[in-house]
């Protein structure tokens, strides 16, 4: 895992420089604020990225199987308190959030919209019923906002936690393992430890990023690009998403799978942040 300033290949990214440096130029033509105006509409925006990528050929993957009640939980990207990640010395606002996932599922199965299994990727049946390569797929990642921790001065006996290590990699996988635990447990417990944003056009604390393709074992890249202009409707993806964002928020990416057999193999997860000053 690591931040770094994105890298897309062909495509022009300004620096938080080559912002400020057009900004000024304008301002010996328009008012600050339409200068800022003009860049946004433009979206002339800085970036920055964080990632995730599975190492030494360890696959990283959540399995239904391997969970309680068949439902899985993986949090396989947090990132820094946005200000952090970021950095800057100056208040900004956070304008879209792209995210690339590469992943595949277990390369089998299959649900028909009747609810019979089907389990023959070649089959009519499959091609007759699941007309969308997508459909009665389940496995899949959200996106959480991370707003605040609630630390325990007292652990229980039965699953002590060691001391807080200096280690920041250290640090991260373990409050990582927080958000795991309590997004397993939110449905079970009036006293939350993570504290995240709720989305209003589903009453609950995720956004749906994507699914993988249904019963296939090659890994795809899928780009998701939410920005400050969707409209806040349930049936916009990411409605809502950029806009609850504060610069202490945390953007925490989540693996997902259910059902006996189903499991979401994870290669790799990014986050890049645009943002305006």
């Amino acid at each position: 895992m690591g931040s770094s300033t994105s890298t897309l290949e062909d495509e022009y990214i300004p620096s938080l420089e080559d912002v400020l440096t057009v900004r000024d130029y304008l301002l010996g033509f328009v008012p600050l604020e339409l200068a800022g105006m003009i860049t946004d509409a433009a979206q002339y925006w800085p970036r920055a990225t964080i990632d995730f990528k599975a190492e030494n050929n360890v696959e990283w993957k959540v399995s239904a199987s391997d969970s309680p009640r068949n439902v899985a939980t993986g949090c396989c990207l947090l990132t820094p308190k946005l200000a952090d990640l970021i950095a800057l010395d100056k208040p900004a606002v956070v304008m879209a959030v792209r995210f690339t996932l590469v992943s595949h599922d277990q390369g089998w199965g299959g649900e028909s919209y009747s609810g019979t299994s089907a389990l023959w990727t070649n089959s009519s049946f499959v091609d007759t019923y699941l007309l969308d390569i997508y459909d009665g797929s389940y496995t899949w990642f959200e996106a959480v906002i991370v707003r605040d921790f609630i630390d325990d001065s007292v652990e229980s006996p039965s699953s002590p936690r060691p001391p807080p290590s200096n280690n920041p990699h250290e640090r991260e996988t373990g409050i990582m393992r927080r958000i795991h635990d309590a997004l397993n447990t939110r449905e079970e417990t009036t006293n939350p430890k993570v504290i995240t944003v709720k989305n209003t056009n589903n009453d609950c604390d995720v956004w749906e990023l994507q699914r993988n393709r249904r019963a296939n074992k090659e890994y795809r890249c899928h780009k998701i690009l939410w920005t400050n202009e969707d409209a806040e409707s349930a049936d916009v993806p990411g409605a809502g998403f950029v806009q609850s964002l504060r610069m202490g928020d945390r953007i925490a990416v989540i693996a997902r799978a259910q059902y006996p057999g189903w499991v979401n193999h994870v290669d790799s997860v990014e986050v890049e942040v645009s943002y305006s000053v």
